[in-house]
């Protein structure tokens, strides 16, 4: 299951995935974040932004391999994630 949340007063959205554990390891973390992201650019999102627990390596794996700019910074037992999902050229 995943959604998404516009953060008031961004083109941002804090994004969350969850997989069942008989289920991960088959590739519907990556389809469906693939498939959010899609649709958050359609209604012009530019990035997501999720909290992961630091022990889900499975959750920042999927983040890091989509091939997007992404940012984090830990907070206690938390990385806080940001995805750009194009490259700020300012």
């Amino acid at each position: 299951m995943g959604s998404y949340a516009r953060i008031p007063h961004t083109r941002m959205a804090e994004v969350s995935l969850v997989v069942r554990d008989d289920w991960q390891n088959k590739g519907l973390g990556t389809l469906l974040l693939k498939y959010l992201i899609e649709i958050a650019k359609k209604k012009g999102f530019e990035g997501f932004t999720a909290w992961v627990l630091i022990e889900n390596t499975k959750m920042m794996h999927i983040f890091k391999k989509l091939g997007y700019p992404i940012k984090y910074r830990i907070e206690g037992n938390l990385y806080y994630v940001v995805i750009k999902f194009q490259e700020d050229n300012s």
